[in-house]
């Protein structure tokens, strides 16, 4: 359920600009990387 969801949520951003879209992911990982290194 919870990773379909995360496939909607994926699939309704396709329209994004693809530099955008990269970004945020960096940005995503980036913050996640952080966050796992901080605790």
């Amino acid at each position: 359920m919870r990773l379909r969801r995360k496939k909607n949520w994926i699939d309704s951003r396709k329209g994004m600009h693809p530099a955008r879209l990269i970004a945020f992911l960096i940005l995503t990982a980036a913050v996640i990387w952080y966050l796992g290194w901080r605790f």
